[in-house]
């Protein structure tokens, strides 16, 4: 990346958050987020907004975007990079912290008892083969 944040990096990185965000759940079905800068005359701020989208088409929208986002990014594309990839490094920790807990527990297919692979005699009964009484 050179010195010079482009509006196409600026659109890259907004779409990384939003594919993210909703792999992670954390987006309204049939929203999407958008980036926007703000006019010249008012001051060139830039925001991140959801629409809502119907047959591929934006039917409208809220500036506020979901909870977490807050939706204004910065007053320049550098600003505003710099608050997306900050996003894009905090979902990418839930993510990592969602794969780590998932990995964590073992279920059984017949009982369907939880083994918690941190608890020493859980991870003991299933390795050992779990013998469960199942009807």
């Amino acid at each position: 990346m050179s010195d010079r944040i482009t509006e196409r990096e600026l659109e890259t990185m907004a779409r990384r958050v939003h594919e993210l965000s909703v792999r992670l759940g954390l987006l309204e079905s049939g929203h999407e987020l958008r980036i926007a800068a703000g006019s010249v005359t008012y001051g060139r701020a830039w925001s991140l907004y959801s629409v809502e989208v119907v047959d591929g088409r934006a039917v409208g929208g809220h500036h506020d975007g979901p909870y977490y986002l807050g939706g204004f990014l910065g007053s320049t594309r550098r600003e505003a990079y710099a608050t997306l990839r900050g996003m894009l490094r905090t979902l990418e920790t839930v993510a990592a912290e969602r794969r780590a807990r998932e990995r964590q527990y073992r279920t059984c297919d017949e009982c369907g008892r939880r083994f918690d692979m941190l608890d020493e005699s859980d991870a003991g009964e299933w390795y050992a083969g779990h013998d469960c009484e199942v009807a």
